[in-house]
């Protein structure tokens, strides 16, 4: 009889503590519960979610991800920048830009990649010919390809190196938008990272890339005048949120960093340096990737 009286008891504990355990845990499914609702988008929203949408988030980094800029097999392009940079003022606006002509570019296919609103469709890639040297060009995409932010969510101090845009841009496009051939015609880009001349933000470490965005010092050396550095989304980019302006061109980041190092440097729709202040999770903001590239393997417009 005394084992039994004590064994009661200790039973009696034991159902307690899982009675416990279980309350525990029912009420952490609650509170997530109540998380993903608070944060699940709003209903009041124009239109529902595109495919080009469901695209977008099913393609986000992750940190498994092999990134290509861990092959060492490649050849390692540089853009040689002058000393003579001018700084934009306060509005965006770049000294004499206006006074120089448009340059007419060469336009070259190379890759494919969603163009359609629902991004069901793979079709060529239109690419400016920025520069030629040693056997390989700098491309830059005639059209945004995308629109998304620096980062998929917060609003973190955070250099080009860090962010998901350039793992976006390192795997995910470049697995999706070149065939295995095409990869191999494809150069590491030395994304060294100068300092923005109009801020003093930190600029972050520099990387090897195979795909990336160009610099504030790039964009002035190849693309002097609004004019050319206006730029019109495609269709997916557009599905994706871009903004428009009323002629139908976007705004697009650069990588450099901006005034804080939550804003980071963009062109805006019209062609000028961005003067607004757009954060690293601004979605609206359109994409345009720049790749040096084997000049044999290009395919001429």
């Amino acid at each position: 009889m005394k084992n039994k009286m004590h064994i009661l008891p200790g039973i009696i504990c034991v159902s307690m503590m899982f009675l416990s355990a279980c309350g525990s845990d029912s009420q952490r499914t609650l509170q997530t519960s109540v998380q993903v609702t608070e944060s699940a988008p709003s209903k009041t929203t124009e239109s529902e979610p595109t495919q080009a949408t469901e695209i977008a988030q099913t393609n986000e980094p992750t940190k498994e991800t092999v990134s290509p800029n861990n092959m060492d097999d490649t050849v390692v392009m540089t853009v040689d920048i002058p000393d003579n940079i001018p700084v934009a003022d306060e509005n965006g606006k770049i000294p004499s830009s206006d006074d120089i002509s448009t340059v007419n570019r060469d336009v070259v296919l190379f890759g494919n990649f969603y163009q359609d609103t629902a991004g069901n469709e793979l079709t060529p890639i239109e690419w400016l010919v920025l520069d030629e040297k040693d056997g390989y060009s700098l491309l830059l995409s005639k059209q945004i390809i995308a629109s998304l932010g620096w980062v998929n969510e917060g609003r973190n101090d955070i250099t080009w190196a860090e962010t998901d845009l350039s793992q976006w841009l390192d795997n995910e496009f470049f697995n999706t938008a070149f065939k295995e051939d095409e990869q191999g015609a494809i150069a590491s880009y030395d994304v060294t990272q100068p300092q923005n001349p109009r801020y003093d933000t930190p600029a972050g470490e520099p990387t090897i890339d195979k795909v990336s965005l160009l610099s504030y010092q790039e964009l002035i050396k190849y693309m002097p005048t609004d004019l050319e550095r206006k730029a019109a989304p495609t269709a997916y980019a557009q599905a994706l949120g871009c903004y428009q302006n009323v002629d139908g061109d976007s705004a697009w980041w650069l990588r450099s960093p901006g005034p804080i190092p939550t804003v980071p440097e963009h062109l805006a729709s019209w062609g000028n340096l961005g003067a607004r202040t757009h954060y690293t999770d601004d979605s609206t903001i359109g994409v345009r990737p720049a790749i040096w590239v084997e000049t044999s393997a290009l395919t001429a417009k």
